[in-house]
């Protein structure tokens, strides 16, 4: 199971039908969200609806306290007092969190690169569970994949971060 291939635009298409109707209604429509059950069975054992919002906190947790992690966590209803709000109202209430006047402004690019950012760090669980699976020359076969997927900035970030530790 582990081997199936999971991409990026997967998980992107899925947070967005996540986010027309809502978390709290998962349940309801678990059967649109076979890649995100996929990583919540890789990640947690099961495909519980509890078990998917575990993956989507970790994955909202890895983006930190920054604009991104806070409108992921306010568009998704992961941040306090958020959940079960309407999509439009967390939109805009998102919209203003990131510091923009207007929604439709927001809606053209901001909100993809959120949506992205946040589908990024769900892959990101999903890779670290692989790992977890893996040993010795399989798992630097995992994390050489893991390098090939990294975008540009994270392949940047990942340089700096490798000349800071060992440089």
């Amino acid at each position: 199971m582990t081997d199936q291939v999971v991409t990026r635009a997967q998980i992107v298409g899925e947070l967005k039908k996540l986010r027309r109707f809502g978390l709290p209604r998962i349940r309801e429509h678990q059967d649109e969200l076979p890649t995100l059950s996929l990583i919540a069975q890789q990640a947690h054992g099961d495909t519980q609806p509890v078990h998917i919002e575990e993956v989507l906190r970790e994955a909202w947790h890895r983006l930190g306290d920054g604009p991104h992690g806070q409108t992921a966590g306010i568009l998704f209803g992961l941040e306090p007092g958020h959940r079960g709000g309407q999509p439009a109202a967390l939109r805009s209430k998102a919209a203003e969190r990131l510091g923009y006047y207007s929604v439709d402004t927001f809606r053209k690019k901001p909100e993809q690169d959120v949506v992205e950012s946040f589908a990024e760090q769900v892959l990101a669980v999903r890779v670290r569970q692989n790992l977890l699976e893996r040993g010795g020359m399989d798992r630097v076969a995992a994390i050489v994949e893991a390098i090939e997927a990294l975008t540009t900035v994270e392949s940047a970030e990942l340089a700096r971060r490798l000349r800071e530790r060992f440089g």
